[in-house]
């Protein structure tokens, strides 16, 4: 007999979610994970998927709030309730819950059972209902739907465990995502108009309602159904309410997630919603490192219960809704702004501070994007004794700073003055220096206040344009991160810099003008052991004196004069090299990467207006090659000897006309073609699953798919 779960009335933009999980449900694996946060649905989809397969299994059973049910000591009930519904039987009698999980393996050992846990949260809770896949018979399928997947025995980027290894096998994972704009203003419409898409009237402010979502579903429902034959007073009324705080009913649902939360992942959580949407996770990092916290752990701990997510490149991000709830629950720590934790709002912050109604509760201050400059004076800052992140915009300080600013670990300050008028400035807790936009000189008098702490990792430099001469970091002995970015006169780099022996990350970058150059003093960088990443622009390759063998990833910019083998002679750890805007008509790579041919892996060659001719034949463990922008360079048969490349990109080469079959290429798994007027692609000889990209290449229509598919539907001669 089908068991059947009941579904909402108004079901919108599931069905791709179910295939989805369907798809899963194919693969050899026993345990399916349905993850995201609270009120994205995971129950429903969940119901959906149960309803399409309970019928090809021998018993089936779905455990609803399974959370609840275990703070309630009611987990006994649920095993029952598995017992019964399977084997389709009265109630067993069972006295505690290992006697049922015993009874649970040896009733279900040879039966193929479909077994759904909703919003299950420890690992206690699984253990006792669903621990062992060997429990069930073969085929059997475990479906789990829970806002945080910390519980589960799923492996870590870094985990070493056997044991842990094998169980990782056992369980997929599928992400869920916010409804996109269209079926979102649908399942709003449904619940607060009683059709699928509002009247004209209506139209504007049900988008802007339905933007304040952020797709999820459960606030769709819950302010959709609060409307429902209501006025359009009332309407606007809600929509300036969400403005200013979430949905209660939304913001008791994911306070569930957030009272799990130990106090640093809090501060963390909180620090995000204010500050770091949308930014890298870097240099927030090295800050919460600084205040004693573990971010690695931490941040993973987060995305893991579905509360922030990692995008590509390392980005913050964090869906609009528990943005919200983050921010009220600041709001909500006391009714006089001068204790809340975190001023975000500039304007509110520029009272709090100017009327001298800050307290030691404030530990985050942002003071940018104000109408007009302020000068902030050392009694303003008085009342901040635990203030540790602080954004300006220009501005200056004055007055005796002498014991202020003691715990700050965060400096953001764009438009900083060329002359800072603070006395006795102190930062001696400071780890992220950020200066953007400014007139400052190498003898600016904040260098001192900024630069004398140990705690220093990161030191960010930006469109400085007066900057001529980069300031001394002998103090600076931790320095992990310096970044000097679109400064625009000559530049020489002090000295100081062979002395930051755990620097693992160098960037010189300036604007390209007439005069452009970077004057490095006789020091050789192979002193920098630690160093990782180096990306530099508009040096003479001999001036550079040698590279040390930690380097991993190296960008040159600007190019001009041939590049000496000697650069590379201690090069051992070389996996990534990047040449941008090359004005050489040739490089020898085979030549001048000596013995390292085997460690590069990734080769990039962009904006080579002069390079007629690539070798590269001898890097036989490269594994990305991307070419753009290089409109003389002919020659393509090199590929051909590339046997271990899986992806290539060539991209606005107009003199490449023929391409070599690349049957060779065995492992390759991406091929994109942009923008080159080739006339032999029918040729291609590549494996059938490699992704294939194809865009404005001469006859040849834009294609995006399998390479099998683009076979398969190539007819006619070209």
């Amino acid at each position: 007999m089908k068991r059947r779960r009941n579904l909402p009335e108004h079901l919108v933009g599931i069905n791709d979610q179910v295939e989805a999980v369907m798809d899963i449900l194919t693969r050899d694996v026993p345990y399916v994970v349905i993850h995201g946060m609270g009120g994205i649905d995971k129950t429903t989809l969940a119901s959906a998927v149960f309803n399409r397969i309970s019928n090809q299994f021998d018993g089936c059973s779905f455990l609803s709030d399974v959370r609840e049910s275990a703070q309630r000591g009611r987990i006994i009930d649920l095993q029952k309730q598995m017992l019964s519904e399977i084997l389709y039987c009265g109630s067993p009698e069972i006295h505690n819950s290992d006697e049922g999980i015993n009874i649970i393996s040896e009733r279900f050992r040879y039966k193929k059972v479909l077994l759904v846990l909703d919003d299950v949260d420890k690992q206690d809770q699984l253990s006792k209902l669903a621990g062992k896949s060997y429990w069930f018979g073969p085929g059997s399928k475990i479906i789990i739907t829970t806002r945080n997947v910390n519980f589960l025995p799923i492996k870590d980027e870094d985990a070493e465990s056997s044991w842990n290894q094998a169980r990782s096998k056992e369980y997929e994972i599928y992400e869920m995502a916010e409804m996109d704009s269209s079926d979102a203003l649908k399942l709003f419409s449904q619940h607060a108009l009683g059709m699928d898409s509002p009247p004209l009237r209506y139209e504007d402010i049900s988008l802007k309602i339905t933007n304040k979502t952020g797709g999820l579903p459960l606030a769709l429902e819950v302010i959709g159904s609060s409307l429902f034959g209501k006025g359009r007073r009332t309407w606007e009324g809600t929509l300036s309410k969400l403005d200013s705080m979430p949905n209660q009913d939304v913001f008791k649902k994911l306070k569930i997630s957030y009272d799990i939360l130990d106090r640093a992942q809090k501060e963390i959580f909180l620090d995000i919603a204010c500050y770091f949407i949308g930014k890298g996770m870097l240099h927030p990092c090295y800050m919460w490192e600084a205040s004693g916290y573990f971010p690695k752990v931490d941040l993973l701990v987060l995305a893991r219960m579905s509360l922030i997510k990692i995008e590509k490149d390392d980005m913050l991000w964090m869906h609009d809704q528990l943005r919200d709830f983050g921010r009220e629950i600041i709001r909500l720590e006391d009714d006089e702004r001068g204790n809340h934790s975190r001023l975000w709002e500039p304007e509110i912050a520029l009272k709090v501070v100017q009327r001298i109604e800050g307290t030691d509760k404030i530990v985050a201050l942002r003071l940018t994007g104000l109408s007009k400059v302020h000068n902030f004076t050392d009694e303003e800052f008085s009342k901040l004794p635990n203030l540790r992140f602080l954004e300006l915009e220009g501005g200056n300080l004055e007055g005796d700073f002498e014991n202020l600013l003691s715990k700050l670990t965060w400096l953001s300050w764009s438009c900083c003055p060329s002359e800072l008028k603070a006395k006795n400035l102190c930062l001696e807790k400071l780890a992220v220096l950020e200066l953007s936009e400014s007139d400052i000189t190498e003898d600016w008098t904040g260098w001192g206040s900024c630069l004398m702490s140990e705690d220093l990792k990161v030191v960010q430099i930006t469109r400085c344009p007066n900057l001529k001469r980069t300031p001394d970091f002998s103090k600076c002995s931790n320095l992990k991160r310096l970044v000097l970015q679109d400064c625009t006169t000559l530049l020489v780099v002090d000295g100081s810099l062979s002395k930051l022996e755990r620097l693992k990350h160098l960037q010189i970058c300036v604007m390209v003008l007439p005069e452009r150059d970077v004057m490095f003093p006789p020091i050789n960088l192979a002193t920098l052991s630690h160093l990782r990443t180096l990306e530099i622009t508009c040096v003479k390759p001999r001036s550079l004196m040698g590279l040390p063998s930690s380097l991993e990833e190296l960008t040159l910019y600007d190019v001009e004069s041939p590049i000496d083998r000697s650069l590379f002679s201690n090069s051992a750890n070389l996996s990534s090299l990047c040449l941008c805007k090359c004005r050489l008509g040739e490089v020898e790579f085979d030549d001048v990467l000596g013995q390292q041919l085997e460690k590069l892996c990734s080769l990039e060659v962009r904006d080579g207006e002069l390079l007629e001719r690539l070798s590269v034949a001898r890097l036989k463990g490269l594994r990305r090659l991307s070419v753009f922008g290089c409109p003389k360079l002919m020659d393509s048969q090199f590929l051909e000897e590339l046997k271990s490349l899986e992806a290539l990109s060539i991209h606005e080469c107009s003199s490449i006309r023929l391409l070599p079959q690349l049957s060779e290429l065995r492992n390759l798994r991406r091929l994109h073609l942009k923008n080159c007027p080739l006339q032999n692609l029918s040729d291609l000889r590549l494996p059938d699953t490699c992704h294939l990209m194809i865009e404005g290449c001469g006859a040849f229509p834009s294609f995006d798919g399998d390479y099998k598919k683009w076979k398969d539907t190539l007819s006619g001669p070209y």
